[in-house]
């Protein structure tokens, strides 16, 4: 129905989604502090590159998201080896 979520008022097609960058000097800050590229530049998106609450979403839940993802590569048969995702491993506690 035009005019509903998602849907043009005249009928067509609805625009592709356009997905931010992170702000890539905040992102530099956020590795500087330690933490993996990935887990800055995801932070980030989740927070609309507010460097004070991507920093908190670090500091949080960045170890548990790690963890979660980690371990469905196990699940997956990826190793404590693999190659595929270098950051993921460095923000995984061992």
């Amino acid at each position: 129905m035009p005019g509903s979520l998602g849907v043009p008022e005249g009928g067509g097609e609805a625009a592709p989604v356009q997905v931010p960058e992170p702000n890539a000097e905040a992102a530099a800050r956020l590795t500087d502090m330690g933490f993996p590229e990935a887990v800055a530049r995801r932070a980030l998106l989740l927070t609309r590159n507010r460097l004070d609450a991507a920093t908190e979403w670090c500091l949080s839940f960045a170890i548990t998201d790690s963890l979660m993802l980690f371990s469905l590569h196990l699940r997956r048969g990826f190793s404590k080896r693999t190659t595929a995702h270098p950051n993921l491993l460095k923000s995984c506690p061992m």
